[in-house]
């Protein structure tokens, strides 16, 4: 998994697998598969911070906080954001907003995409970037 994500910040594309990762029978498609990875990864890495010695258990925001601020992996989360951010499909700026929480994109609200109506999209989400609705 971390293979799969280093590829993607390293400029892998958005629509497949990469090759020397496209015999993991991955259950999800491209690009929501970006942010599944990520998602299990993230949350293995806050296991282990929380199951460390302590009188008190993290909030989620204390490590969201020290994941996206003091780890390789927030980094490469934030740079696959960034690369997603230039890609011109609104379904790949989806998949950003649902891999990163609002708070912690360096470059100002994650925010979902609008509708056409202005409004913004939620349930919407993840029909559209797994390729469920047009």
């Amino acid at each position: 998994m971390v293979e799969f994500l280093s590829a993607m910040a390293n400029g892998a594309p958005f629509d497949r697998v990469p090759e020397n990762l496209d015999t993991v029978p991955w259950t999800a498609p491209m690009p929501l598969l970006i942010r599944h990875v990520a998602e299990d990864v993230r949350l293995y890495y806050q296991e282990a911070a929380a199951s460390q010695p302590g009188n008190v258990a993290p909030s989620h925001k204390a490590l969201n906080t020290w994941i996206f601020n003091e780890t390789a992996l927030g980094e490469t989360i934030i740079e696959i954001g960034r690369r997603m951010s230039e890609a011109d499909d609104k379904r790949i700026l989806a998949v950003r907003f649902l891999m990163i929480p609002e708070g912690f994109w360096p470059d100002g609200p994650t925010g979902p995409p609008r509708n056409d109506s202005g409004a913004r999209i939620t349930d919407e989400i993840l029909d559209w970037v797994a390729g469920r609705r047009p």
